[in-house]
């Protein structure tokens, strides 16, 4: 646990206990659902949008050897308002294409994204390949992957998210140094375009964007892929 200060107020950097905390998560991802509705879209209730995302997230987050930091304001330990969650490098995916397919349709399904199905899973497969396509094959075993990064709307902008970033780059690169004949490249990520600023900040490079906006489509699943490498 690490006081800092960043814009004029102090913070406590600490690791994240999950699933423990995962409630705390969720409601910070429910605020952040809430700041992306349209104009004719309702709100879905707080109980309901938790209930419903609590398995997925604590599946998502379930990897033993992962690597994950929080933000709270020293005056609010107890209030998540940012953090990073790095996944480990993986087995190489040897499914078939068609096992590929119903697997990701039956995970569509599953789904309680606001988005329609057929979208959703378009654009999953298409970001599959696109993976390949900037990652290079078998990506899934030589990158570490930072899987997710969010910051409170009512505290970005402060450098909470790049500190965060930073914390969990450098535990990557130890642990790989530790690790004996370790093949792994560096750390890969998809995200969408608003955090462009704080990846290409920490050292990320750009290699590319999702080349086709389909009907329905909103700003934000218009992904980047970037990548950083260990020197």
């Amino acid at each position: 646990m690490t006081t800092l200060i960043l814009s004029n107020e102090e913070f406590i950097l600490s690791p994240l206990s999950l699933p423990e905390e995962a409630p705390k998560i969720l409601h910070l991802h429910y605020q952040t659902v809430l700041s992306t509705l349209q104009h004719d879209q309702s709100a879905p209730l707080e109980a309901e949008f938790s209930s419903q995302n609590l398995p997925s997230l604590t599946t998502r987050f379930s990897h033993p050897n992962s690597i994950s930091y929080q933000f709270s304001p020293a005056s609010d330990p107890g209030k998540l308002v940012a953090y990073v969650y790095f996944r480990p490098p993986s087995l190489r995916d040897t499914r078939t294409a068609e096992e590929r397919e119903i697997q990701l349709r039956e995970e569509v399904e599953k789904s309680t994204s606001r988005t329609s199905k057929e979208l959703l899973f378009a654009l999953k497969a298409e970001n599959g390949e696109l993976n390949e396509k900037y990652f290079g094959e078998g990506y899934e075993e030589r990158f570490w992957e930072l899987e997710a990064l969010v910051t409170d709307e009512g505290y970005q902008r402060r450098g909470l998210g790049s500190r965060l970033v930073e914390e969990g780059w450098n535990e990557v690169q130890k642990r790989v140094r530790e690790e004996e004949g370790s093949k792994v490249e560096g750390v890969y990520l998809v995200a969408n375009p608003a955090g462009k600023r704080t990846y290409e900040k920490a050292g990320f490079k750009l290699l590319g964007s999702r080349p086709l906006r389909r009907e329905g489509m909103r700003d934000d699943h218009m992904h980047l892929w970037f990548v950083k490498r260990f020197e």
